[in-house]
């Protein structure tokens, strides 16, 4: 991304190989790598769970959280987190971006398949 451009949002899709995990444990395994990754690419630095409050729910087979960076930063993001056809698909938007439409919105219009719920015993923030 040019240093004179806004930082406003990124995707990033992993595709599975046939050796790898594709169950509700590996994607919640890979979801810190992944919200990192989301950060660097949108050129807003390194994602510190301990600096963020967020807030996690599962929606339609995905999971979607929106938070706010602390102390006093200001940047507020949503990401949204799915696995589809041996896919997992991440997008993360800065709320308040130029980024338009949001690449949040682009994952609306795909299917997961992967229900957490009936996979794992503990979400966070159930």
């Amino acid at each position: 991304m040019p240093s004179w451009s806004p930082p406003g949002g990124a995707l990033v899709v992993t595709l599975l190989g046939a050796g790898h995990r594709t169950d509700a444990t590996s994607f919640l395994q890979d979801l810190p790598t992944t919200w990192t990754r989301l950060h660097r690419l949108a050129d807003i630095g390194d994602f510190n769970s301990a600096n963020a409050r967020a807030n996690v729910t599962w929606e339609m087979g995905r999971l979607v959280a929106e938070y706010a960076l602390e102390p006093g930063s200001g940047l507020r993001g949503k990401l949204v987190y799915l696995q589809s056809a041996r896919c997992r698909i991440a997008a993360l938007d800065l709320v308040g971006s130029s980024t338009n439409p949001g690449l949040t919105e682009l994952l609306d219009g795909l299917d997961s398949d992967l229900d957490l719920v009936a996979q794992t015993p503990f979400l966070p923030g159930s």
